[in-house]
C-alpha cells in the first residue's frame, strides 16, 4: 500500500513544479494516514463483529446447559429426600379390655351366681357336698388358692405331694367320669380368678373307677411349658354350647 502511495507522488512531482513538492509530500502523508486509520478501524470491527456472532451462538448453548443443571439438582433432592415415616397410632381399643374378655367373664358370673342359688344353698350346712371330693396334693407355692372351692360347699382332701415337687405349683386338673362339665367350668374359674396357673384339665389316670367322683388338683411336668388356660379356653370346652 505505502509502494503504491509513493509512485503516485513520484509521478504528480515528475509533473509539477519543484516548488510545490513539501505541500504534495504533505498532502500524502495525510492521505496515507487518513487511509491507514480507516482501514484499520474497519478491521477492527470486523474482527468485533465476528467475535460477537461466536459468543451469540455460544448463549444459548450455554442457557441450555445451565438449564438442565438446574433440573439435575431440583430432581437429585427430590429423589433423596427422606420419606417421612407415619407412626401407627395406639387407637383406644387396644388399650382396653377385649370384648370376649368381658363376655367371658360376665358368662362365668352368672354360671357362679346359677351355682350358688341352685347347689350351694341346696345343701345342709355344715355338710358338704358328698357327690364330689377334691383330692389337692398340697404345695407352698399355691399360697392356698385351692381351699378358696370351699366356699362352693366343696370338700378339699389333702393328700402329702411327692418331695420332688415340692418347689412346684398346681398346674392341672384330674377328673373322673362322673365330674359334670358344669362343676369342672365353676372350679377352673374359681382357681383361675383366685391366680392359680392353670395348665391342663385332663382325665385322671383311673377316671372310670375309684376316682371317677374325685377331683384331682396337683403338677404335671408334662404341662410345665404349655399356655396358660383362659376363661375362654375354658369356656369353649366346658362352657353351654
Amino acid at each position: 500500500m505505502l509502494f503504491l502511495c509513493n509512485q503516485i507522488l513520484h509521478k504528480m512531482a515528475e509533473s509539477i513544479s519543484p516548488k510545490f513538492y513539501p505541500i504534495i509530500y504533505v498532502i500524502g502523508i495525510a492521505f496515507i494516514i487518513a487511509l491507514l486509520t480507516f482501514t484499520g478501524n474497519s478491521s477492527h470491527k470486523a474482527i468485533k463483529r465476528k467475535a460477537d456472532r461466536a459468543l451469540t451462538k455460544r448463549e444459548p448453548k450455554l442457557k441450555i446447559e445451565s438449564k438442565k443443571k438446574k433440573v439435575t439438582k431440583k430432581n437429585t433432592k427430590k429423589e433423596t429426600k427422606p420419606t417421612p415415616v407415619k407412626t401407627k397410632k395406639t387407637s383406644k381399643e387396644s388399650n382396653s379390655p377385649s370384648k370376649s374378655n368381658t363376655s367371658d367373664r360376665s358368662y362365668f358370673e352368672k354360671a357362679l351366681a346359677t351355682y350358688e342359688s341352685n347347689v350351694y344353698a341346696k345343701l345342709e350346712r355344715p355338710a358338704d357336698r358328698t357327690d364330689i371330693v377334691i383330692r389337692y396334693y398340697k404345695k407352698e407355692k399355691d399360697q392356698g388358692i385351692v381351699y378358696s372351692l370351699k366356699s362352693l360347699g366343696l370338700y378339699v382332701h389333702e393328700r402329702q405331694s411327692d418331695a420332688e415337687f415340692d418347689g412346684a405349683a398346681s398346674n392341672t386338673i384330674f377328673y373322673g367320669d362322673s365330674i359334670s362339665s358344669s362343676d369342672i367350668e365353676i372350679i377352673a374359674f374359681k382357681l383361675i380368678s383366685a391366680g392359680l396357673d392353670l395348665k391342663a384339665i385332663v382325665p385322671s389316670k383311673y377316671h372310670d373307677t375309684w376316682k371317677a367322683h374325685s377331683l384331682e388338683i396337683g403338677y404335671d411336668t408334662m404341662y410345665t411349658d404349655s399356655k396358660s388356660l383362659t376363661l375362654s379356653d375354658i369356656r369353649k370346652k366346658w362352657g353351654n354350647k
